[in-house]
């Protein structure tokens, strides 16, 4: 079987069981995962917009399957804190 894009790049960002048009809330808004972008983050397309956002794939997140269970919970995980710090102390 063939690996899609979309799926190598989600495996190498931690996230295997994402999907395009996966339900996903970043930070407190619903959205639908619409693909990856060149920077590897997620495009999300916000209910009531129009554009997409570029949305770190472990920042805030969650995921639900199709009948609105939680998948994955990303949020105030230390994975990210620790990066997040790790890229202030280096800036």
């Amino acid at each position: 079987m063939v690996k899609t894009q979309f799926k190598e790049t989600a495996e190498q960002r931690g996230i295997p069981f994402a999907e395009k048009g996966m339900d996903i809330e970043v930070d407190g808004k619903r959205g639908i995962i619409k693909d990856f972008n060149p920077r590897m983050n997620l495009d999300v397309l916000f209910a009531g917009e129009k554009e997409t956002t570029s949305c770190h794939p472990k920042r805030e997140t969650v995921y639900f399957d199709k009948n609105s269970n939680v998948i994955a919970d990303f949020r105030n995980t230390a994975e990210f804190r620790e990066i997040s710090e790790f890229k202030e102390i280096g800036a």
